[in-house]
């Protein structure tokens, strides 16, 4: 689990939002400290090395699906 509200990814910052579970899926959701319009949307994935990392989505149906979760959920 990231346990920080905070993740560096590719060399910028960014601010974990929200999390939701659902599926045995657990969304991450980011936005870039520096600029706000850089929000995006991860999977995070616990390896069998017990580390946690976070992926991309499959494809456009499950981001839409991740971003329906959100504003269900923040409305």
């Amino acid at each position: 689990m990231i346990d920080n509200s905070k993740v560096e990814i590719e060399g910028k910052t960014y601010a974990v939002i929200d999390t939701i579970l659902t599926d045995n899926k657990k969304y991450v959701y980011l936005s870039n400290l520096e600029d706000e319009e850089d929000f995006f949307v991860r999977e995070e994935r616990k390896k069998e090395d017990g580390k946690t990392y976070l992926v991309g989505l499959k494809d456009l149906e499950e981001v839409t699906q991740a971003l329906k979760l959100f504003q269900e959920k923040n409305q």
